[in-house]
């Protein structure tokens, strides 16, 4: 603002000067005139002395628009720099402070790593804590991307391709973690088999390899132990899943989701499997009654994410036949409208 006020006031200088120049070559002139030493004839038209001084005039303005432009244009560019210390950096801080939140959670990770294989209720706060740091770093990033323009400087790209690579890290050290409390609880190389008894009848289910879903293993199987599942039931009938929930669960509990959509091509939604509903998944999950592999696998219900995939029945397939001819509404969610009981879920090892 400065300069362009310096280079006004120096056009107004030099334009006055011109004007008192040629007022006092016109008295000269005149003078000279009157006493016969110039020719009158023989001087330029007033019109031409004007249509100088106007030309003059113009390419001082268009010489001093041509600076202001620069000007402009050097301010835009300093605004659109990441690196300026002027620009705005919203987008920019909202990644950093998520990279931060992500580094700590890594830290505790690592940092209590010998207690999580040694106490459960550690393992599920962790997990917990993970999950709110993803849900908020999701979130942010939405923000940060959404302040960004198709041509945002290549950084803010960088910035964002390195916070995915430790997030996934992270999932990928509290799958570890997981793997390796299950082996310590049930046993390497163990088949994990939950037993459920229902109003309708018995049910097996055997877990998901735990060198294919571990987290998700882990998280149903602690819910089985803590009794979680016990007093709630099958709530929907549809003609694709049978779905059970808390819902009709008496007295107050906790409805505990999962920290990420852990999911394995090696374990997919085929037939009478078992999966996690939602997106975060749980602690809902369902029974699939059909083959539901492109359905419910990446991008199958609208989110890139597929639903985890983490078990599959073995017993109990006339329970499953009795829970589908329930009465239940005949369209929308086809809820039932008696659920079918969990009475009790109990885990066993071969």
């Amino acid at each position: 603002m400065w300069k362009r006020a310096d280079r006004w006031w120096r056009s107004a200088i030099v334009g006055r000067s011109v004007i008192l120049m040629l007022s006092l070559v016109t008295l000269v002139l005149g003078a000279l005139v009157m006493v016969g030493a110039i020719d009158w004839k023989a001087m330029p038209r007033m019109d031409e002395v004007n249509t100088h001084l106007v030309r003059h005039t113009n390419a001082q303005l268009l010489k001093d628009l041509e600076t202001c432009r620069a000007d402009l244009n050097s301010c835009v560019a300093d605004s659109a720099d990441p690196t300026n210390a002027n620009s705005d950096p919203s987008s920019h801080v909202e990644l950093a402070m998520c990279r931060e939140e992500l580094d700590d959670f890594k830290s505790r990770l690592q940092s209590q790593s010998s207690i999580h294989e040694a106490s459960v209720k550690e393992l599920r706060e962790l997990t917990r804590a993970v999950g709110d740091a993803k849900g908020d770093c999701d979130r942010r990033v939405k923000e940060a991307e959404s302040k960004s323009k198709a041509n945002s400087p290549p950084q803010t790209k960088k910035e964002y391709k390195e916070l995915k690579e430790k997030w996934d890290k992270v999932t990928s050290e509290l799958q570890i973690q997981s793997r390796n409390a299950l082996r310590k609880q049930y046993g390497e190389g163990k088949k994990i088999i939950v037993k459920m008894q229902t109003s309708a009848g018995p049910l097996a289910i055997e877990m998901a390899p735990d060198t294919v879903m571990p987290y998700v293993t882990k998280w149903f199987v602690d819910l089985v132990e803590s009794g979680y599942w016990d007093g709630c039931g099958f709530v929907r009938a549809a003609g694709h899943v049978l779905q059970a929930n808390c819902n009709p669960k008496k007295g107050p509990h906790t409805y505990p989701s999962i920290a990420f959509q852990e999911y394995s091509e090696d374990y997919t939604h085929k037939l009478y499997t078992v999966g996690v509903a939602g997106f975060p998944g749980g602690p809902d999950w369902y029974i699939n009654i059909v083959d539901n592999v492109r359905n419910h696998g990446p991008g199958g219900q609208g989110p890139p994410e597929a639903n985890p995939c983490f078990g599959k029945v073995v017993d109990g397939f006339q329970t499953i036949e009795a829970i589908k001819k329930a009465p239940h509404e005949p369209s929308g969610f086809n809820g039932i409208f008696d659920p079918i009981i969990i009475s009790k879920a109990s885990i066993t090892v071969s």
